[in-house]
């Protein structure tokens, strides 16, 4: 019973390792592979997946990598905002 509960957890933790996380501004959460970031996009797959997804920066708050590192986005700034 306790090999199968260390190998359990082992998969587990291999998997979550291995995947990037994607917040949302609208909070949502995709657990994905991020491959692709410009000046104006994020492109990413799912797990299992070879279909790359694009979402506009604009609607993302923050990725957090497997590798451990976390980068956030700030919002857009306003246009044509008077400096006070």
């Amino acid at each position: 019973k306790i090999i199968l509960l260390l190998i359990f957890v082992w998969l587990v933790l291999g998997v979550n390792a291995q995947s990037d996380t994607i917040y949302f501004s609208d909070g949502k959460i995709e657990g994905c592979t991020v491959s692709k970031i410009t000046d104006k996009t994020v492109e990413y797959s799912y797990p299992g997946e070879s279909l790359i997804n694009e979402v506009k920066k604009s609607t993302i708050s923050q990725i957090k990598f497997a590798s451990g590192r976390t980068q956030i986005f700030e919002s857009t700034p306003q246009k044509n905002r008077q400096p006070w």
